[in-house]
């Protein structure tokens, strides 16, 4: 019952990433039922990892291969630079982290109620100490400035974090509300990697469920979370 698709990571500070790029970029186009993006990861604040340098190579796969969509890190830095604006630029619909968007008013702009998804890493920026506590963090300034945001763990294998912890760190940080929580679960849905009618299907599904748990929660006399 549970709905599966696939990225394929790249490292992008290796000497050799461009290759390793052309290399899963083909294999995802040619493996399309399950595999369904490239997800270029690890820091990008220095010579080796910035945006830019992958844009010869992702026009070049472009002219080869269509279908292949793109989640990548980007702004996971505390200093100001453009980064996620570049990283838009070579065509990604998710940002991972995107931490230091918030030094980009344009981008900002730009990202206020349009497709493009930021993955908040929440406990991971804590621990990398990308912020010293989270009242540093940009996570409900994006939320509450209509720029489409959901929660990610980044990598529990490292950080031994669980969505659970991810939600429950961002209830009790920044006081959502119910209808916030609803909308950042909505968002990874609305931008999965998926058709547009898987995609439809697990909205479908969500809807009704969240509808059962609201009902349910009523009855039992919470009126309001």
């Amino acid at each position: 019952g549970v709905t599966v698709r696939f990225q394929i990571a790249v490292l992008r500070f290796l000497p050799n990433a461009e290759d390793e790029l052309r290399r899963v970029y083909k294999f995802v186009h040619e493996n399309s039922d399950v595999f369904v993006a490239v997800n270029m990861v690890g820091r990008e604040d220095n010579d080796k990892g910035y945006p830019l340098r992958f844009l010869p190579a992702m026009r070049e796969l472009r002219r080869q291969y269509g279908g292949v969509r793109l989640s990548i890190h980007a702004g996971e830095v505390d200093e100001p630079n453009s980064h996620v604006r570049d990283t838009l630029l070579l065509g990604a619909d998710r940002i991972g982290h995107g931490i230091n968007l918030i030094t980009d008013d344009d981008t900002m702009r730009l990202m206020r109620h349009g497709p493009y998804l930021v993955e908040i890493n929440l406990i991971s920026n804590l621990l990398l100490n990308y912020v010293t506590d989270y009242t540093q963090h940009p996570f409900p300034e994006y939320l509450r400035t209509g720029i489409p945001v959901a929660l990610s763990t980044d990598d529990r294998g490292m950080w031994d974090s669980t969505m659970t912890d991810e939600f429950f760190v961002a209830v009790t940080e920044f006081d959502l509300t119910f209808d916030e929580v609803r909308s950042l679960s909505r968002n990874s849905l609305s931008h999965a990697f998926v058709d547009a009618g898987t995609r439809q299907s697990l909205l479908s599904d969500f809807d009704t469920k969240i509808a059962q748990y609201e009902r349910q929660v009523s009855r039992s006399g919470v009126a309001k979370l």
